[in-house]
């Protein structure tokens, strides 16, 4: 996925039409195989790395199909691999558009995050940032 996804960035229309076909294949088989991981680490990093780059014309493709794969891969992952991904996600989250805050507070199951933290003001300051 991580190799797969930046190719959402070129301007090609053709490239985008069998990157969809693609991605709808991989979806039906991990909807399939509920147990299969994702590389939630890698594909938060290739969020961070390219999610703002609001020059480029093709970045809706891009983050829609990176934020859906981080959604899958959190699902699929540990509450403490959850746990220190969203500590790496959420520091950016400030600088994202209104919409990609909402996807990722949304997707990324981070609300359950809220029931980990041991400290109360740690769970105000994290219902703060999910509302």
């Amino acid at each position: 996925m991580p190799k797969l996804l930046p190719l959402f960035l070129r301007p090609s229309a053709a490239i985008r039409e069998h990157l969809v076909l693609i991605c709808n294949h991989v979806n039906k088989r991990l909807n399939a195989l509920p147990q299969l991981r994702l590389p939630a680490a890698d594909l938060l990093q290739l969020y961070q790395a390219h999610g703002s780059d609001v020059a480029n014309p093709n970045l809706a493709y891009f983050v829609t199909f990176v934020l859906m794969y981080i959604e899958k891969a959190f699902a699929r992952c540990g509450v403490a691999e959850r746990t220190r991904l969203a500590h790496q996600l959420l520091p950016g989250l400030a600088l994202r558009t209104p919409q990609h805050q909402k996807s990722v507070r949304a997707g990324t199951r981070l609300r359950g995050l809220c029931n980990i933290c041991n400290t109360p003001a740690i769970n105000r300051c994290m219902l703060i940032l999910l509302q």
